[in-house]
């Protein structure tokens, strides 16, 4: 009966090593809506939205970005959304609270050993998810560490989608305003 409850044990034990986990922080998460993660940080005691809150709203294909605060330790929180979900967030502590080593001892008792780590830099990569896969059925939600004391989270995937649209939309506007430039000085030669 023993053998049977230490191997019981060893199978859950080795089914929790392999599952992923999710980035939760205060209540804001990866993959949140806008409204979601507002009226989180509205209805929390704790952060308060920053006045210069909403950056680059130029149209629905660029990302936005929500800045809260929680002063005196975190310095900034950023959240950024792309097709109204969120998919990075920044947490940029005050070091004269938190300092890089007891951040990553941290994120190491958490998330376990990083799959890089250097004296200003740690990252875990393949240890988090966000529920959601990316086209090909891939999930990569990355960590990371950066001294003096910024932590960052963020679905690679998604991200990299976000800059493959916006690198075509600048390409579509360059090309845009080259032919139109070259248009005018044809005109003007009239």
């Amino acid at each position: 009966m023993k053998r049977h409850y230490l191997l019981l044990f060893c199978l859950v034990s080795l089914l929790l090593m392999g599952q992923k986990r999710f980035f939760n922080y205060m209540g804001l998460t990866l993959g949140q809506t806008q409204q979601q993660a507002e009226d989180i940080i509205a209805n929390s005691e704790d952060f308060k939205i920053d006045e210069s809150r909403f950056f680059g709203k130029i149209n629905e294909q660029t990302p936005f970005i929500l800045k809260a605060t929680y002063k005196p330790f975190i310095n900034n929180l950023y959240m950024q959304f792309y097709s109204n979900i969120c998919f990075h967030i920044t947490i940029e502590y005050n070091s004269n609270y938190f300092d890089y080593l007891s951040l990553a001892e941290k994120l190491e008792d958490i998330y376990g050993k990083p799959s890089i780590r250097t004296a200003n830099f740690a990252a875990w990569y393949g240890v988090l998810t966000n529920g959601t896969r990316g086209e090909n059925g891939e999930i990569d939600v990355r960590l990371q560490l950066e001294a003096p004391s910024t932590v960052k989270v963020y679905d690679y995937v998604l991200m990299k989608k976000m800059n493959a649209e916006l690198s075509n939309i600048i390409f579509l506007i360059t090309n845009q305003t080259i032919i139109e430039t070259e248009k005018r000085r044809l005109m003007n030669e009239l």
